[in-house]
């Protein structure tokens, strides 16, 4: 069925379509390069040429769609219909602690902020910590640092000062791969 009739339905259903775009609100997705001109379309029709959201969503639609690791394409924000992809999280920093009390040492790494880190682990020892060292460093220095102490390992991340781990520590745990 054709005519004046199916095209009302049509553009009512298109303009439906845009305010239910808008309302998803953030991360919702609205599609990908092969829905644009659905997407265009019902933008255009459900904002009407006056309308300064129009500009702004006309805008937005000029940029490519895509560009997200899951592949459904951009997100849309509820209020004006701008891309809302989700900011990416910077790069985590990591960083190498060593802690300890009495004769006991922590060889620890966290991503979070180390005061918090080292907040958590006081939780759990009948001690107050003293913080030996901090500097940044990765999963593959902290390994590094596990292994060159092995030998005085106690359980896990825990070792006992003694040794040559005691004389790092002593040097403030300068030299960090020996």
């Amino acid at each position: 069925m054709s005519g004046r009739g199916s095209d009302t339905v049509r553009a009512e259903a298109i303009k439906a379509r845009a305010r239910e775009i808008l309302r998803m609100g953030l991360g919702e997705p609205v599609g990908d390069e092969s829905s644009r001109p659905g997407i265009v379309a019902a933008f255009e029709a459900a904002f009407p040429d006056g309308d300064p959201r129009r500009q702004l969503i006309a805008e937005r639609l000029k940029q490519p769609f895509g560009g997200s690791q899951n592949g459904r394409g951009r997100y849309f924000r509820a209020d004006i219909g701008t891309p809302a992809i989700p900011p990416r999280r910077p790069r985590a920093t990591t960083t190498i602690y060593v802690v300890g009390f009495a004769q006991y040492v922590k060889i620890g790494i966290t991503q979070r902020d180390v005061q918090h880190r080292i907040a958590g682990i006081q939780t759990g020892c009948p001690e107050k910590l003293e913080i030996y060292a901090t500097f940044p460093g990765g999963l593959l220095l902290e390994k590094e640092l596990h292994r060159r102490f092995a030998e005085h390992r106690r359980q896990g991340e825990w070792f006992v000062r003694e040794g040559e781990l005691a004389e790092w520590i002593a040097g403030g745990c300068k030299e960090v791969v020996g």
